[in-house]
């Protein structure tokens, strides 16, 4: 829209708003003593050193001297140069310095592709650098595979490397199977020891019970010195060895001991 020289701060601030608008308001007289239309760039110098200081201004101008496109698409490195060019517009004041501007910025590869075709004008350089661009997709199915080195959408696993060997230290054997096996436990008490033989001894082959030495059933022999005549109850020989070396004794009894069974073999 064409505005009149005189008209340009009239219509500037009638859109200031909030904190502009309060500042327009007390500094109006200030900046126009003289009173009547005043001068545009003397407004446009105050309204700019109030609200965009000159600190940064100069950070605006190093992003664009140092704007370079990057991981970014031509696309979105157009906008954004196009939005930080105008804090920088000596270095964009003809056609032929935002041309290289713009191409210098581009990723290397484009860049030289670029440089062979030699655009003349932005809008060229801008339509040329899309057109060399790769799509995503395209980039992807280009990336090195080393040679025997599976995809990783290929190796169906996980990358964690397998675990490594466990070393012996002092260079040792390894021990034999027997020596591995851990000790058996023995019981010391011999007590226990005694008791654990006697539940494996077998029945006596005469009376069917558990006894050592020879089997006194139906012999009418006493059962603590072997003698005729008498029972182990009224026995009064051999008390001392009796007491120190007790026979195992089974109960006494007048019936004969049961007929012994006799063994059958089968073809």
């Amino acid at each position: 829209m064409e505005c009149p020289e005189n008209q340009k701060v009239a219509c500037a601030t009638f859109v200031l708003q909030k904190d502009a608008e309060i500042w327009w308001r007390d500094n109006k007289t200030l900046l126009n003593p003289e009173g009547g239309p005043m001068n545009w760039e003397r407004f446009k110098e105050a309204f700019l050193k109030e609200y965009y200081p000159k600190s940064e201004r100069l950070k605006r101008q190093q992003e664009f001297a140092h704007l370079v496109q990057g991981g970014l698409t031509v696309e979105k490195y157009n906008r954004e140069f196009n939005k930080l060019k105008r804090f920088a517009p000596s270095m964009v004041d003809t056609e032929e310095k935002m041309t290289e501007k713009f191409v210098l910025g581009l990723e290397p590869r484009i860049r030289r592709m670029l440089e062979a075709f030699n655009p003349k004008t932005y809008e060229e350089a801008l339509r040329t650098a899309k057109a060399l661009e790769k799509p995503k997709d395209e980039k992807r199915r280009e990336e090195p595979v080393i040679i025997g080195q599976k995809r990783p959408h290929e190796s169906g696993g996980s990358d964690r490397p397998p675990p490594a060997r466990r070393h012996r230290s002092n260079n040792r054997p390894a021990p034999r199977w027997d020596e591995r096996r851990p000790p058996r436990h023995t019981d010391r008490n011999p007590r226990n020891q005694d008791g654990a033989r006697g539940r494996r001894e077998e029945g006596c082959t005469i009376c069917g019970r558990l006894h050592g030495g020879r089997c006194m059933a139906g012999s009418r022999a006493c059962y603590r010195c072997g003698q005729e005549g008498h029972i182990a109850v009224n026995c009064t020989a051999g008390n001392a060895v009796a007491q120190a070396n007790p026979p195992r004794v089974v109960e006494q009894t007048d019936q004969p001991a049961p007929p012994r069974a006799q063994a059958r073999a089968y073809a």
